[in-house]
């Protein structure tokens, strides 16, 4: 079964001891035999035909009475077919039953030549350049799987939070069976839970339910509610929010759930604690919160570490044992922990996510140095770094003279298991004036090379192409800010930037600052002129992992902190120089939104919360308000931000008629183009964000336009030019007219408005009034509330109110907000980066999603103490039937210690010492070592992709005929020999006993022949005398009867 066939796939059996006994019902009036043959896959339970002589056929039932087929000889049925002949009475019955294991059903199972596995699956070969003289044989062998339970049984029902199974204590989970295809998995913590003892009959009956939370007591009137409620109708009402307390608080607002069953209802808080809670009479138990207190650790059966920690020794010595699931001789290798380098063991697929987002740090390793002319500044000091992990020893680095952060990265990547390092280089450059610019550039290449580029209206265009056109070489990009003013120049690699022979034409300076990790500047600014026209620009190194952390580098000391867009819920990208940013949003609705576990005994309350910064505005989402997707976060968050920010509106000119079906235009709200078409009569809106913009005809035919939420950057709609816009009254001619409606004003107060690149200050006084300055083009009316509303000539031209008028009732974020799909796109008003502050928070504390696993059992280990709680899934698939292809390494020769490693990726696998025989298991590899092998020679097992040419499988087999001393296998011909010198003797013994049994049945038939023997001659001379006896009395009598015949006729 280990081979290969003529068409390259996997062998299988070559004989079958597998068959069918068939037994005749007692009471059968016929006679019929039948002969049973296997089709397909064995067929379990017994098969029993029946004659129905009204029909003329045989009817086939399996062991429930159901028919499978009927035919009058021939029955083809699944997996088998039966012929059937003789005279059969109706009702007569045949039952066949599978057996298995009986020589008399053996069978030869290949039906053609070329399915015979002539060829073996894999191949070993030394690899050129082997110094030694060694062979290697390399083959599958049975390991038993690991005593501890699959982790899929114990996860049943916990794919959810609120199903989550709770631990009694840290260790070994459960192990994951070679041939899953996936498998997610998460560390939870509890919330908050009052539990009452409730029955369905109970829950019909209860009126209300009075919870104290934060010191405050909500009630909450259970009715009016259809009669026969059971506890989990109730639990479903509550949390859906239909029953709410007099002030209109709902489970939702308060950040709740329920769940139910018969004899139980449970309440859960997302945030904070319980108080008390009581249902009519009823006083429930209360449980406090606690936060996530496991950390997963998956391991392979040899040591590997995946996902996690970096384990200490001394737990590793009482974790690594064969009762744990460990392979004996397992050795801990924590090099391909947390996926280094985006690459996970052997292949692995790993998203390892932390509710809160990986603990970061990050530090500028080295100020900008000038200099003029050839002789460059002198090379960047050396630095002394430290990391200190708690419960783990520090370790230093020191960065030699003249390194980069990209050499830094490194240093510490390879020293530290489980640490994310990423260095990047970053810096702003802007040119003062117009007229042609040069420099030379230097990154990754060793020679500089000329950037060369004409400023034009403060523009730096082309000084962006001729930056880009060379970053193959250099690893340095550039990206333009929206005005064109600025460039950001970003080596992704951290190696250092240098820009010298810097000329300007018209004697302009550039100024250069190096960034931060959000693209604002850090550190004074250079600039370069003719003294000095030179600079380099050094990186900085970003830190991340799953512990908590400090480095401290020449001194000054940085504690790492929960970063959400490192290795969180929530990712960021930049262009145009930082001042777009797109935010895009994770969220699991089995971890993140509110849930009950399937059998209604615990309930989730939206257990994460998502809280955004942006332009002096902090907002928080929470989960348990109804939020069940990564969308619904991105909207949400959208609509607190856009909360009391200004509205906008527009209103077109009156048109005769209205546009014609099909026709469209375009207008612009938060910096990005919604197109309105006419349909059906209606006009439709078409843009990025469904729903923040409506439009209608009004009954003068005018256009209005109404946007849903707040503008975030206080900015008006405008209306490109486009030909068709006249169709919809929003040609400049026509005159349409866009406004900007704010809060209620404070005076005095302030505002600056801005259309194009045109400022005007309004003054707001007492009243509140406003007033216009001269050349204002556009009008100001105050609201009954006292909110102010500008209105404009709608042009081409952006419009907007600056950041600083919020006396004025127009507060701005200085960031244009839109929403697509289940990411925020922000946008700077001014073109300057955006830096927006992202936290997130989550009971589900850490997050694994394995896929493309390694063809290896996997053990999952819970460590930590307090809350451990699991939940997940594990979508298992069948095991890998062909070895993968592997290279057995001498790692030391003397030492006979070898070691098993991926060919792929080049992981190591396993290592081991070699027995007294050369042998060894490595991941259910059985090993044989012969020869001399030298240190450093390698042995590659792949597998056979084409075995016609191949009979190694059959030789393996016909060789069985004679016995291995090494491997104590085959010997078959011995093992024949010995069994028919056994049998023979046994049947001469037997036939010799026979023999004599057959002697002594004979002598004791002689002797009962002796005791009932019988004369014949005696026998038959008394036979003849009774018979004259017989016949005198016949005589007798019929003189008796003549006599009395006589008497009667003579009366």
């Amino acid at each position: 079964s280990a081979g290969l066939d003529l068409t390259g796939a996997p062998g299988g059996d070559m004989f079958s001891l597998d068959g069918w006994q068939m037994t005749r019902a007692v009471g059968n009036q016929g006679y019929a035999r039948a002969a049973i043959s296997p089709t397909g896959p064995a067929t379990t339970g017994p098969i029993t035909l029946i004659r129905d002589a009204a029909l003329n056929v045989w009817r086939a039932e399996d062991a429930q009475g159901n028919i499978l087929g009927a035919a009058d000889r021939l029955l083809v049925l699944p997996g088998v077919t039966i012929e059937v002949e003789g005279e059969p009475a109706n009702g007569d019955r045949l039952t066949f039953s599978p057996t298995t294991g009986r020589a008399a059903n053996m069978r030869f199972l290949p039906e053609v030549p070329a399915r015979l596995a002539a060829a073996v699956a894999t191949l070993v070969a030394p690899a050129p350049g082997n110094a030694g003289s060694g062979y290697v044989a390399m083959e599958r062998t049975t390991v038993a799987p690991p005593p501890v339970p699959r982790l899929s049984s114990l996860l049943d029902g916990a794919a959810s939070g609120a199903g989550a199974v709770t631990l009694l204590s840290a260790g070994v989970v459960g192990y994951i069976p070679a041939g899953t295809t996936a498998v997610s998995l998460a560390s939870l913590g509890t919330q908050a839970g009052a539990d009452f003892a409730l029955t369905d009959a109970e829950a019909a009956t209860a009126n209300t339910l009075t919870l104290v939370l934060d010191g405050t007591t909500h009630a909450f009137p259970l009715t009016p509610r259809p009669a026969g409620w059971t506890a989990a109708q109730l639990a479903a009402a509550l949390t859906a929010g239909q029953f709410a307390t007099a002030s209109g608080d709902t489970f939702a607002t308060l950040g709740l759930a329920a769940a139910g069953r018969d004899g139980a209802l449970t309440l859960s808080r997302a945030t904070g604690a319980i108080g008390a809670a009581t249902l009519d009479t009823r006083t429930a138990t209360i449980s406090a919160p606690q936060p996530q207190g496991g950390t997963l650790q998956v391991f392979t059966r040899e040591g590997r570490q995946i996902a996690g920690t970096p384990m200490l020794p001394a737990d590793i010595a009482l974790l690594f044992t064969t009762r744990n699931g460990f392979l004996p001789g397992a050795q801990y290798v924590s090099d391909y922990l947390e996926a280094p380098d985006g690459l996970g063991y052997r292949g692995l697929s790993l998203s390892s996510v932390q509710g809160a987002g990986l603990q970061s740090a990050s530090f500028a390793l080295h100020p900008p140095a000038t200099w003029t002319g050839t002789a460059e500044a002198q090379a960047n000091p050396a630095r002394s770094v430290t990391l200190e992990t708690p419960g783990s020893a520090p370790l230093n680095f020191v960065l030699p003279q003249g390194s980069s952060a990209f050499r830094l990265a490194g240093m510490m990547q390879d020293a530290v298991p489980g640490l994310e390092t990423r260095a990047e280089t970053t810096a702003t450059l802007a040119v003062s004036a117009d007229g042609p610019v040069s420099f030379l550039i230097e990154g990754t290449n060793g020679t500089p090379l000329s950037v060369t580029g004409d400023v034009a209206g403060g523009r730096l265009e082309s000084l962006l192409l001729s930056l880009n056109a060379l970053s193959g070489s250099t690893g340095v990009t550039a990206e333009l800010a929206p005005d064109g003013s600025r460039l950001l120049l970003r080596q992704a690699q951290g190696h250092d930037i240098r820009i010298t022979a810097f000329r300007h034409g018209a004697g302009g300076t550039a100024t250069l600052a190096t960034t931060d990790a959000q693209g604002l500047p850090e550190g004074p600014p250079v600039t370069l002129g003719t003294t000095p026209d030179a600079v380099r620009l050094s990186g900085r190194v970003i830190l991340s992992q799953i512990q908590t952390f400090t480095v401290t580098t020449d001194g000054t000391r940085r504690d790492s902190a929960a970063d959400a867009l490192q290795g969180g819920l929530v990712t960021s990208t930049t262009s145009n120089a930082g001042a777009n940013r797109t935010l895009t949003f994770t969220l699991d609705p089995a971890l993140d939104a509110t849930t009950a576990a399937p059998d209604g005994s615990t309930a989730l309350a939206g257990p994460t919360r998502f809280g955004l910064a942006l332009g002096g505005r902090s907002v928080t989402l929470d989960t348990s308000t109804g939020t069940a997707s990564s969308a619904g976060v991105a909207q949400g968050l959208a609509a607190l931000l856009r909360d009391a920010m200004p509205e906008a509106s527009l209103t077109g000119a009156a048109v005769p008629r209205l546009p014609s079906e099909g026709a469209s235009t375009i207008v612009r709200l938060d910096g990005q183009d919604y197109v309105l078409r006419m349909q059906n009569g209606a006009v439709t809106v078409a843009g990025p964000e469904a729903g923040r913009l409506t439009a209608t005809f009004d009954a003068q035919n005018r256009l209005q336009l109404a946007v849903s939420g707040g503008s975030t950057d206080a900015a008006f709609i405008t209306v490109p030019q486009t030909t068709s816009a006249a169709a919809f009254g929003l040609s400049a001619a026509q005159s349409p007219t866009t406004r900007l409606t704010g809060q209620p004003a404070t005076p005095p107060a302030t505002l600056t408005v801005e259309i194009g690149t045109t400022r005007h200050e309004l003054a707001v006084t007492a009243g509140p009034n406003v007033i216009l300055p001269a050349g204002f083009p556009g009008t100001a009316t105050v609201g009954a509330d006292g909110a102010i509303t500008l209105e404009l000539a709608a042009t081409s031209a952006p419009a907007r109110i600056l950041p600083g008028a919020e006396q004025a009732g127009f507060a701005s974020l200085g960031t244009a907000l839109a929403v697509s799909d289940n990411a925020l796109l922000l946008q700077s008003s001014d073109g300057s980066p955006v830096a927006p502050a992202v936290t997130t928070a989550s009971l589900a504390g850490q997050r694994l999603r394995l896929t493309n696993l390694p063809p290896e059992d996997l053990i999952v280990v819970m460590t930590g103490s307090g809350a451990l709680r699991l939940s997940g899934s594990v979508t298992e698939g069948p095991p890998p039937t062909l070895a993968a292809p592997v290279e057995l390494r001498i790692l030391d020769a003397t030492a006979r210690r070898v070691g098993l490693f991926d060919i792929a990726t080049g992981h190591s696998i396993g290592t081991r010492v070699l027995d007294a025989s050369g042998g060894t298991v490595i991941d259910g590899l059985s090993i044989a070592v012969t020869g001399n092998p030298a240190t450093g020679d390698a042995f590659r097992l792949t597998a056979n992709s084409d075995g016609r040419n191949d009979g190694r499988a059959l030789d393996a087999i016909l060789a069985l005929r004679f016995p291995d001393l090494r491997s104590g296998k085959g010997g078959f011909a011995r093992i024949l020999s010995d069994l028919q010198s056994e049998i023979g003797t046994r049947a001469s013994a037997a036939g010799q006993k026979l023999s004599a049994v057959t002697a002594v049945n004979d002598t004791i038939r002689r002797a009962d022949a002796e005791q009932g023997a019988v004369d014949l001659d005696r026998e038959a001379a008394r036979l003849l005398e009774l018979q004259q006896n017989y016949q005198a009395a016949a005589q007798v009598m019929t003189v008796a009867k003549e006599l009395f015949d006589t008497l009667l006729n003579s009366i």
